[in-house]
């Protein structure tokens, strides 16, 4: 391989890689939906040990309602009996979610040709009752935590301006980023296709 193509790798590769990130990077609301569904399914599940049924009830802010339904999707796949009305069932469960939360690291940087990252924390926290004859037979709280790395650049797209739970206060804006980066990204892509023509021609 000449040194022509290699420099032409080199500066096209940083670029494509950077292009597949963003495009594979979960929403806040999908992740935030995973994190809950996980918690349903693996902290409160498990404490539903007999075959009984459950009156299900979901105490939570209003902002938490779009998850309801995921919720008890969960608690159903394992396995747990429930019901949404409270005539002839023995036992309760109440699902509370208290908070969720999505926060953003500063942004860094491995060298100068790769893209801004940050690194991406969402939280979710809550309580859970058991009840039996109307009688707490157990009561926890819950809570579990994601965190990952996503461009700066699509922390727009990756919130939805709807759902307050999926929106973190954006970090600083790197220094000059707006300013030299588009240029210096225009100059690569010109010699690397310099580059392409100038190994064809030879």
């Amino acid at each position: 391989m000449s040194k022509r193509i290699k420099t032409f790798l080199l500066i096209i590769l940083p670029l494509i890689a950077t292009s597949v990130f963003a495009q594979s990077a979960k929403s806040n609301f999908s992740a935030a939906l995973y994190l809950v569904k996980k918690i349903a399914g693996e902290q409160v599940a498990p404490a539903l040990k007999d075959s009984g049924e459950y009156y299900f009830e979901f105490s939570s802010p209003k902002e938490f309602n779009i998850l309801k339904s995921p919720v008890i999707t969960a608690l159903k796949e394992r396995g747990v009996r429930l019901s949404l009305e409270n005539k002839g069932v023995r036992g309760k469960l109440v699902f509370s979610i208290e908070n969720i939360s999505t926060q953003y690291s500063n942004a860094f940087r491995k060298n100068f040709w790769s893209a801004y990252k940050v690194k991406r924390k969402i939280s979710a926290s809550g309580s859970y009752l058991i009840y039996s004859l109307n009688k707490i037979i157990k009561a926890n709280n819950f809570s579990s935590t994601i965190t990952d790395t996503v461009n700066y650049n699509s922390i727009k797209s990756l919130e939805l301006p709807s759902v307050p739970f999926t929106r973190g206060q954006m970090p600083q804006t790197p220094l000059f980023t707006g300013v030299f980066e588009p240029i210096i990204a225009l100059a690569a892509v010109l010699i690397s296709v310099y580059l392409l023509f100038s190994v064809r021609s030879k």
